[in-house]
């Protein structure tokens, strides 16, 4: 075998040999992954497409750009059990190999969300699970209303 081969070389250009994981997608472009980047290679092409790489947690965790980048952490010390606060994400924990992204959506929680409805439609759901007769079910859900 001559000298220097096998050789580790990138397929593709742009694209770094070692990687965290690979996939085509059903837009018919590769995606390569690795650390918190991507690199999306077209159908039939050689080399990464312009600008990139890209932020994986921006673009496949729906993270914002403060989330991504890492500049908004949760807490004053980061510490473990920590939680950060909607739209926010934690330290990054490089010394384990990934980073910790929390992409909390601004919606009210969904008890908050039923409002005044909550307590009905907790009742509704138990009424739905409970096997009783008939007749029965009709005097609760009766019973249940006249509260």
């Amino acid at each position: 075998m001559d000298p220097g081969y096998p050789a580790q070389s990138p397929l593709w250009r742009g694209v770094p040999s070692t990687l965290d994981d690979a996939m085509r997608w059903s837009d018919g472009a590769s995606y390569f992954f690795r650390g918190q980047e991507y690199w999306k290679v077209l159908d039939g092409e050689l080399e990464a497409a312009p600008g990139y790489p890209q932020s994986t947690a921006r673009d496949w965790l729906v993270c914002g750009d403060s989330q991504a980048d890492g500049s908004e952490a949760a807490g004053v010390d980061g510490a473990e059990g920590d939680r950060a606060p909607p739209g926010q994400h934690h330290q990054s924990r490089s010394e384990d190999g990934y980073e910790v992204c929390s992409c909390t959506s601004r919606a009210p929680s969904l008890p908050g969300a039923l409002g005044p409805l909550a307590p009905a439609a907790t009742l509704m759901l138990l009424l739905m699970l409970l096997p009783l007769p008939p007749g029965a079910l009709l005097w609760t859900a009766a019973q249940a209303l006249a509260l």
